[in-house]
């Protein structure tokens, strides 16, 4: 297992390979988020699986990852001491591996380029004063930091034993020597391993052995070890949480975004309030405009109706003058002055053909023709 820049590769020892983005691991938490289901080995790395080389190693190999300027790499190396093979992930391209000479090792990969961690399991013999332990050193690449251009890996110190500071297994450190002092040596079951964030993650195939880098350049000094079960250690799909690191980043965006969406409201509110402001406005004014309109049209109906020769009113006072020559106002009046015999003779003979006239008119309104009412005028005329 390995952690790069670009992702978090997990190799089975049946050949099935986990990728996940480099996300996918939290190193404050202790834990691997692995979304999606392994491939075999034969259809992620078609290339590298039909290599003859890795044929004859596949079955007693280690695998470590390392990366350079190139890309992402697997670099497997044979138990036996044979040629080994590097595969870059980048580029589909397989290249000649390392060959490790002093026995059984796993390579533990680092965050620097070219470079790598191994630890390597010796056993007890009758010459050696130190027990069955683990060993740990540190390679880098030959001639630069390019696995391509390297003629092999060389150590950069000798190995050291790994020891418990006592029996209770609560911290641990690197003793420059052939025996722990306490011969306490830690002897874990693994199959790999990282450095990731500073700290060494050594997969054992139960639980997981954590703890400080610095175990490696501060030789003699203890460090806590802490322990995480597979079943904490990996987690198989769900959502991966952001690291504690990232919760105020989160924060901040989500607050720039609620504030740009206020914001946008405003604008939005403004330009509605705006818009039906000026609707208003020249709703208002249309209004007035129609009713001015019909003002002025109803008033020159009026001055029409007023002015026209045809009027009710024009009809009605023709017809009473037509009707009483004679109006009461008139009578008054002429009563009032001094007339002669003969004068009041004639206002009775005009004052009874009204009377006659009167009730002629009633008859005709009652059921009379219009022949008769032209009869009637022509008798009065």
């Amino acid at each position: 297992m390995g952690r790069t820049k670009k992702r978090v590769l997990l190799i089975t020892k049946d050949l099935h390979v986990y990728e996940a983005p480099v996300d996918s691991f939290d190193s404050n938490r202790n834990k691997t988020y692995l979304k999606y289901l392994p491939t075999p080995m034969k259809d992620k790395y078609p290339v590298l699986y039909d290599n003859p080389i890795f044929k004859s190693i596949k079955n007693d190999m280690n695998v470590g990852i390392m990366y350079d300027s190139d890309g992402d790499w697997i670099c497997m190396t044979a138990s036996n001491g044979k040629q080994g093979i590097n595969y870059n992930i980048d580029k589909s391209k397989v290249h000649k591996g390392f060959v490790l000479s002093e026995g059984p090792e796993t390579l533990i990969a680092t965050n620097e380029p070219c470079k790598s961690y191994s630890i390597q399991r010796r056993e007890a013999n009758e010459n050696d004063l130190s027990l069955t332990g683990l060993w740990l050193t540190a390679y880098k690449c030959k001639n630069g930091d390019r696995i391509i251009n390297s003629d092999g890996i060389e150590k950069v110190t000798d190995f050291r034993i790994m020891c418990f500071e006592n029996m209770g297994q609560n911290n641990v450190l690197l003793i420059e020597g052939k025996k722990c002092d306490n011969e306490a040596p830690i002897e874990w079951p693994f199959s790999s391993g990282f450095v990731s964030d500073g700290k060494f993650f050594i997969i054992g195939y139960t639980i997981n052995y954590i703890f400080s880098e610095n175990f490696f350049f501060q030789k003699g000094k203890k460090f806590a070890l802490t322990i995480v079960n597979n079943k904490v250690f990996f987690k198989c799909g769900g959502i991966v949480p952001p690291d504690s690191k990232s919760y105020f980043y989160w924060i901040i965006a989500a607050i720039i975004l609620l504030m740009g969406m206020v914001l946008l409201a405003i604008i939005i509110s403004s330009v509605y309030v705006a818009h039906r402001s000026l609707a208003n406005r020249k709703k208002t004014r249309s209004d007035l405009e129609r009713s001015s309109k019909i003002s002025l049209s109803k008033s020159s109906i009026k001055v029409t109706k007023a002015t026209s020769p045809g009027s009710r009113t024009s009809l009605k006072g023709r017809s009473k003058k037509a009707a009483s020559p004679g109006s009461r106002t008139s009578l008054k009046g002429r009563s009032s002055r001094p007339t002669s015999p003969m004068s009041k003779m004639s206002s009775k003979i005009s004052l009874n053909r009204l009377k006659r006239s009167k009730s002629r008119l009633n008859s005709i309104s009652r059921g009379g023709s219009t022949s008769k009412l032209a009869s009637l005028i022509k008798h009065i005329s």
